[in-house]
């Protein structure tokens, strides 16, 4: 949504470990994907995994992110 940062649609107990996440991407560290628990526009819970890259140059970083959700049930259920 504009105007908002990424963060504030973090689900609540996932906002510090997704901020360490973050830190270690502007450090340009190999962090990999990460899977965390967004809050949808519409109010629910949405597992999302998504990767990251922190452009120096630019002083910003893009994210690509997926929801996983019903894959991420659905591997609950064959477990």
């Amino acid at each position: 949504i504009k105007g908002r940062l990424g963060f504030e649609f973090v689900h609540p107990p996932d906002r510090e470990r997704t901020i360490q996440h973050h830190l270690a991407v502007v450090a340009q560290e190999n962090v990999g994907a990460f899977l965390n628990r967004m809050i949808h526009k519409d109010g629910r819970v949405v597992q999302v995994l998504w990767s990251a890259r922190w452009y120096p140059e630019n002083q910003v970083s893009v994210a690509v992110a997926r929801d996983v959700t019903e894959s991420e049930r659905f591997q609950a259920v064959l477990e």
